[in-house]
């Protein structure tokens, strides 16, 4: 997730700073956002292997996983050509939700635990 989230934030960052005119930071941005774009696609790659071989669905799975390792709304905005390029299709993205630390879920796992 952190590493997509890179994809989403790059090219706005590459912007605010190309129209200062700080064309030396750009020129770096750019090549660490292309690096972002591999990162995203080795990752996607080896959680979609994983789960082929667990025989489990690798959208639901990684939105389960968001789900319980995650707060709130995810928000856009999100850089849906880059994301394509590295292999998310907006099906793993759009409408997620974490609820880690929701108040009611830890109070009754705290519950069941102690019982």
């Amino acid at each position: 997730m952190h590493e997509a989230r890179g994809l989403d934030f790059g090219p706005a960052t590459i912007e605010k700073f190309r129209k200062s005119g700080d064309e030396e930071t750009v020129a770096v941005l750019e090549i660490v956002h292309a690096d972002e774009v591999t990162h995203v696609t080795a990752g996607h790659r080896w959680f979609s292997w994983i789960c082929k071989n667990e025989g489990v669905d690798p959208i639901q799975t990684f939105r389960e996983e968001v789900r319980r390792g995650w707060r709130g709304v995810i928000r856009g905005p999100f850089n849906e050509e880059d994301r394509a390029k590295a292999g998310m299709t907006k099906e793993f993205y759009t409408d997620l939700r974490g609820e880690r630390g929701d108040a009611s879920r830890i109070a009754i796992g705290y519950e069941q635990a102690a019982s």
